[in-house]
């Protein structure tokens, strides 16, 4: 029966890699699907939030499946040439995670602004140990390509600048919508009946790094604007990151928070000073993000 089309094994591996990665996502509570037209992506994954909406950003995976132990080298698997150049170019995140599927492991590579050899026909992506693919590893994927996304965001966003509304109102701007998302993001500001409030998890945070500092002061204890600018910025940064067991957010976005954050307590900072290891010296300029209508207890 050669008429008979055949399956070869490389395919049955390829399936069975593509579902493990696909069950992964799935069972995080996202969205997958698989791509029709392949051109190096194998699935899209459209992000759940923790309220139950869908998330704006997408995530793209290319999946490899593999039957190699890899007992006395590093993971490795080989692409065509300019696939790499490709994904390091595009504006969504792209992964590509490579699946052991005898012993159902993986591990996975994030192309940033890669750079192939211009005379490699094929190029080796050589995976880390420590980069395994698991749920939790995929959750802090998935929460990496958020915050990227909203970095871009955020870059479109300042670029429109600010500017005050007719009679004195805030303007609703888009550097000054994705500001407050930045911070709500970051867990320091949720939406209550009332309105916009300070999470109480971060006002204890705050508690701890700056005591007594409350709505209204612009000088705690013997520090300066700036130094107090500095903790504010690292306070959002840990919160998130000690909540969310992530990785440290993009630093724009933890710019954006913090100065909307600073804006509460009368901060009328033009131009940062810098402190000795230039934290504060790029922070997002106050103006652009006046004090939100926070309800501050």
């Amino acid at each position: 029966m050669q008429y008979l089309p055949q399956r070869p094994p490389e395919h049955v591996i390829g399936d069975r890699a593509r579902v493990a990665v696909d069950k992964i996502f799935t069972d995080l509570g996202h969205a997958v699907e698989v791509v029709g037209n392949d051109y190096g992506e194998d699935l899209l994954v459209q992000i759940r939030r923790r309220d139950g909406l869908l998330d704006p950003a997408r995530l793209w995976v290319q999946v490899r499946g593999t039957t190699a132990a890899f007992t006395r080298r590093s993971p490795s698997t080989s692409l065509k040439r300019g696939q790499l150049g490709r994904w390091s170019e595009t504006a969504d995140t792209v992964a590509i995670v490579l699946w052991q599927v005898i012993d159902g492991v993986g591990w996975y590579f994030v192309p940033n602004a890669y750079t192939e050899p211009a005379d490699a026909a094929r190029t080796t992506i050589h995976f880390d140990r420590d980069s395994s693919f698991t749920p939790e590893s995929a959750e802090r994927l998935v929460q990496r390509t958020r915050m990227d996304h909203l970095e871009r965001q955020m870059v479109l966003a300042i670029s429109s600048g600010w500017s005050p509304g007719e009679h004195g109102e805030r303007s609703r701007s888009a550097s000054y919508r994705m500001a407050i998302r930045a911070a709500k993001e970051l867990g320091v500001f949720q939406d209550a009946e009332s309105g916009l409030t300070i999470r109480p998890s971060f006002a204890s945070a705050l508690a701890v790094t700056l005591p007594g500092f409350s709505p209204g002061k612009t000088k705690v204890a013997d520090l300066t604007p700036a130094e107090t600018v500095a903790l504010l910025y690292d306070t959002v940064c840990e919160h998130y990151r000690a909540n969310t067991r992530m990785l440290t957010p993009p630093p724009l976005v933890c710019q954006a928070a913090t100065a909307v954050l600073a804006s509460l307590f009368d901060f009328t900072i033009q131009k940062a000073e810098s402190d000795a290891e230039g934290v504060v010296s790029h922070i997002v300029r106050p103006q652009l993000f006046p004090a939100p209508e926070v309800e501050l207890h």
